[in-house]
């Protein structure tokens, strides 16, 4: 029986270890990175603290660490739109509004 309650030990102290890994890694931001370089990062940061690219959490940080610019793409896009989708808008080229011609 003394071995069934080390081994809780051991695996409390690995979990205990690895949520405290989880907590110092900072959830990355765009600041001057492109948005290519951006989504590698939160990739990376997802599989760091072992969490999937389709949690609420993921998205959320992923948002909310996004440059303004393209933060306000992404919700004026959808926010409720998978990752992936939104990976994608923002990816291509944001279209900028043309004056129309004048009729002078």
């Amino acid at each position: 029986m003394g071995n069934i309650v080390q081994n809780d030990q051991s695996n409390l102290e690995k979990f205990q270890c690895c949520m405290e890994k989880e907590e110092k890694i900072p959830y990355p931001t765009q600041c001057d990175s492109s948005v290519s370089e951006y989504i590698k990062m939160i990739k990376l940061y997802a599989i760091g603290v072992g969490e999937d690219l389709d949690g609420i959490d993921i998205k959320v940080k992923f948002i909310c660490g996004l440059s303004p610019v393209n933060e306000k793409r992404v919700h004026e896009f959808g926010v409720k739109k998978p990752l992936s989708e939104i990976f994608e808008h923002l990816l291509k080229p944001s279209s900028k509004a043309t004056c129309p011609e004048s009729d002078h």
